[in-house]
């Protein structure tokens, strides 16, 4: 089953919960606005093998919050998307979601929290544009699973605030290809450690 948003502007206040869906697409980058920074935009207890695409997300708590519980064949592709002022982070794969691939692809993050939080096996980023750092103790993308985390071809431009700011905490393996970190106002350290050797 596919959802399909055409263009416009949409206000929620609770949760969008897809169920039994496999696209949600939009045409001409319609906006969907959660009111209610207690909530968010999307949440799928299920998300299994979706695709969110051509979507501009704002507001509410975090805007695509989702996982599934360590099912195998899980794949998950968020392209084309825009994702402006969440509270929380932009993008989370909660945890127990191992066995998933997540690939992120041509999008955009501004003024977020934090971009992403993933506990997947795999993510893969690429061909992105960021513009975050409200955070002033934390990592704009946290690698939370002990896999792979892949960057390839994105721009961050830091909003530096003088905290603890990160781009990236790794607690798994990280491999960047062709990544801006940013320096404006000094910028901010790009990644950060934690797994073991």
């Amino acid at each position: 089953h596919d959802v399909f948003f055409p263009s416009g502007h949409y206000r929620v206040t609770s949760p969008l919960n897809p169920r039994d869906v496999d696209t949600i697409r939009g045409e001409g980058h319609p906006w969907i606005e959660q009111v209610n920074d207690e909530n968010d935009v999307f949440y799928s207890e299920n998300a299994l093998r979706q695709v969110y695409d051509g979507l501009i997300l704002k507001g509410g708590k975090t805007h695509l919050n989702l996982g599934n519980a360590n099912e195998d064949n899980g794949m998950l592709i968020i392209e084309n998307c825009k994702f402006y002022g969440s509270v929380e982070a932009a993008i989370q794969m909660r945890k127990n979601s191992n066995s998933t691939t997540l690939l992120i692809q041509n999008c955009q993050c501004v003024d977020c929290e934090q971009i992403l939080i993933t506990h997947t096996d795999f993510t893969h980023i690429r061909d992105c544009w960021f513009s975050c750092g409200k955070s002033t103790d934390g990592a704009l993308i946290e690698n939370r699973a002990h896999t792979l985390l892949t960057l390839d071809n994105v721009c961050g431009v830091p909003l530096v605030n003088g905290g603890d700011q990160r781009w990236i905490d790794n607690h798994g393996n990280l491999l960047c290809r062709n990544v801006r970190f940013g320096g404006e106002s000094g910028g901010f350290t790009p990644v950060v450690n934690f797994a073991k050797y």
